[in-house]
């Protein structure tokens, strides 16, 4: 679920910019996304025993599978209602011209990018992801 979420989440991040000019805007868009998806969080908690319990008529492995079918059911309506309903608003000047080889080298020279960079292979538990 993590992972669809991360492949939803961030072109829709990226977005931002795009969907609005202004930046309280954008700061108002992200806040009710983050808000949707905490609740969502607190719907799974409060939701996941009952429903195991009631799905799996006392059978803990079944009632987890049609559980989480039932919410990947759910989310994968919410995501594309998210992607279906998104648009793109501010459009750049016709003149605009990307680079993907500049796009890179303004990468490799953003302080923040350079700081969080060596974390992204790095677990929870500290070790890293790849040997």
């Amino acid at each position: 679920m993590m992972t669809i979420h991360t492949a939803v989440n961030i072109p829709y991040t990226a977005l931002l910019g795009t969907i609005s000019s202004s930046s309280i805007e954008r700061t108002g868009i992200s806040s009710i996304e983050f808000l949707f998806a905490f609740a969502a969080g607190l719907v799974v908690k409060a939701t996941l025993p009952f429903m195991t319990e009631s799905l799996g008529n006392g059978d803990l492995r079944l009632g987890y599978q049609l559980t989480f079918v039932i919410y990947g059911v759910i989310a994968t309506a919410l995501f594309w209602t998210t992607f279906v309903l998104t648009h793109q608003r501010v459009t750049p000047p016709p003149a605009q011209k990307t680079r993907l080889l500049r796009d890179f080298g303004d990468l490799f020279t953003n302080g923040s990018w350079l700081v969080l960079r060596p974390q992204g292979p790095i677990e929870d538990d500290g070790e890293p992801e790849f040997p």
